[in-house]
Parts: structure tokens; sequence; C-alpha cells
């Protein structure tokens, strides 16, 4: 089950500014927990988190923008979750690349997430 999109459009709203907040190293840390963002989201809760974090990061790279949602971690792992390596808007190559690859892949998105909002 998905979300309607007006709620889905609520989700994203609220999302990307604690995201972007989270990137300009406003924060303690450098990434934010799956738990800790749809705490301070009010929702969508863990059925849908990843739906809303795959609008705002394909919204994200539709401008030509580093993915926002690198910087959400699971809370014993420290890396994201199963589904960000599958979101529609991530290349065929890093989706079918090994473990070292996408972790690769993944800190150097990372890094150009902090270095993007932290001069925008």
């Amino acid at each position: 089950m998905r979300l309607r999109p007006e709620t889905l459009h609520h989700y994203v709203e609220r999302a990307r500014p604690i995201l972007m907040d989270v990137a300009r190293g406003n924060r303690e840390r450098n990434f934010i927990t799956y738990e800790d963002l749809m705490d301070e989201m009010g929702g969508p809760g863990r059925g849908y988190i990843g739906e809303v974090l795959e609008e705002v990061s394909c919204s994200e790279d539709d401008r030509d923008h580093p993915l926002l949602s690198a910087l959400v971690i699971k809370k014993n792992k420290r890396s994201p979750s199963y589904g960000f390596w599958y979101m529609r808007c991530l290349p065929e190559r890093v989706k079918n690349s090994s473990d070292e690859e996408k972790r690769v892949f993944w800190l150097q998105e990372c890094d150009k997430v902090w270095y993007f909002w932290q001069h925008h």
C-alpha cells in the first residue's frame, strides 16, 4: 500500500528541510536515523518512510542535487536501509554493484550532500 499523493507531499515537505538542516551541519550529528526523522516529522511510519525518502531524493536528483536520503541511517548499522539501494533515481550500475562498491558510492554521496548544502 502506498501513501496518498497529498499525504506523500505533506511528508516530503516536512522531511526535506530536516534533511537539509542535517546536511548543513546544523545538528549534533552529520546523519539522522530513520526513527529520529520519523519522530521529528510526526510520521509517516516504518512502512512508508522509504517512499517519502525516495520522493525527496528523486526530486533532488531532478534538480541535479545529491541524494539527501544518503544521510538517513539505521540506528544499529550506521548505514542506509535496503530501500536506499533500490530508489528509482539510483543508477542501475549502483543497484547492481557489490556491497563494497555500494558502500563506496554511499560514502561519496554523503560527501557530495554535505559539500553541496554547506555551500548553498
